[in-house]
C-alpha cells in the first residue's frame, strides 16, 4: 500500500477557488455533487471550464466538489503519481472530494456497503502493467485513446524525441495572448510537461486558455510509448511515427513517414 508522505499537501479550498479563477482547471477536473448526483455535466476533453460563481454557489449550498486527475494542476502530486506507477506498475490517478462543514459529502453505492457489510473487499478487473510489462493493446489507456481520436487534421505531427516536442510547446505558450498572462508561468508549464511525458506510461500534457475576443485556444502534447512491439508505430491508422503527437490549430495533412514537422 502506498503511503502519501506528509510533506505532500493536497489541496484546500482557497487552493481551489485559485485554480478557478486562474482558468487552470477545467470540467475534466472538476465535478459538483450534492446528494449523491453530479449537479453540472461532466464533460471529458472539451476544454471547457467551470464559471467561479457556480461553483462558490454550490459550495454554499453544502455541495461537493470532486476533483479529478490533480496530478495534472500539483507538481507535488505528479510526482506522488510517479511515485506510485513505479511501486505499483500500474496507471494511477489523484482524485480529491472537498465538502464544506455539514454538507452531504460523495455516498457509498449500495454495492460497496453490501462489500462493507460482508466483511469482504470489492473486486477489479485488473489492468495490464504499465511498467516493465507493455499493454498489448493498440491503444494506450485512459485519456490517449480521445485524443488520437481526433481527426487527422487536427493532428500536425509526432516528435522522436521529448526535448524537441516540448521545445514546441514552450515556443506555442510563449506565442499565445492569453486574456490574463500574470496566472500561468510558462516555464511551470515546461517544468510539468518534461515530468509527465518522460515516465514509461502514455500520458498527455494538455494546456488551453481563453484569447482576446474570447476564442479559447488549446496546446496538447501526447506521449504514446509503444514498447509493445520494437519499432512499431503510434496507434493512428495509416500512420507511422513513434514520439509525441502535437496537436493545434495550425494542423496539416499527415503525409507519409516516421517524422513530420511543421
Amino acid at each position: 500500500m502506498y503511503v502519501r508522505p506528509r510533506s505532500v499537501d493536497i489541496a484546500d479550498g482557497d487552493v481551489v477557488e485559485d485554480w478557478v479563477d486562474a482558468e487552470c482547471i477545467a470540467m475534466r477536473n472538476l465535478v459538483l455533487i450534492k446528494d449523491g448526483k453530479v449537479r453540472e455535466r461532466h464533460t471529458y476533453g472539451m476544454g471547457d471550464m467551470p464559471f467561479p460563481r457556480s461553483v462558490r454557489a454550490h459550495m454554499r449550498d453544502g455541495g461537493t466538489r470532486s476533483l479529478r486527475q490533480l496530478q495534472t494542476v500539483k507538481p507535488a502530486l505528479t510526482r506522488m503519481r510517479h511515485d506510485i506507477q513505479q511501486e505499483t506498475g500500474c496507471l494511477a490517478h489523484i482524485n480529491a472530494c472537498l465538502t464544506p462543514p455539514g454538507g452531504q459529502g460523495p455516498r457509498c453505492t449500495s454495492t460497496k456497503r453490501r462489500w462493507q457489510n460482508s466483511g469482504g473487499r470489492p473486486r477489479y478487473a485488473r489492468q495490464n502493467r504499465l511498467l516493465g510489462s507493455p499493454s498489448p493493446s493498440d491503444y494506450p489507456p485512459i485519456e490517449i485513446k480521445h485524443w488520437l481520436d481526433r481527426p487527422v487534421a487536427h493532428i500536425a505531427t509526432t516528435f522522436t524525441d521529448l526535448v524537441s516536442a516540448v521545445d514546441w510547446l514552450k515556443g506555442e505558450l510563449s506565442a499565445m495572448h492569453p486574456v490574463d498572462a500574470a496566472s500561468f508561468s510558462i516555464e511551470d508549464r515546461v517544468a510539468y510537461s518534461h515530468a509527465t511525458l518522460r515516465q514509461a506510461v502514455a500520458a498527455d500534457a494538455v494546456y488551453g486558455y481563453y484569447a482576446q475576443g474570447g476564442s479559447f485556444v488549446s496546446r496538447t502534447l501526447i506521449s504514446c510509448p509503444r514498447g509493445a512491439a520494437a519499432g512499431g508505430g503510434t496507434p493512428l491508422p495509416g500512420r507511422t511515427g513513434v514520439g509525441m503527437q502535437r496537436i493545434g490549430r495550425r494542423a496539416r495533412r499527415w503525409p507519409p513517414g516516421p517524422l513530420v514537422r511543421r
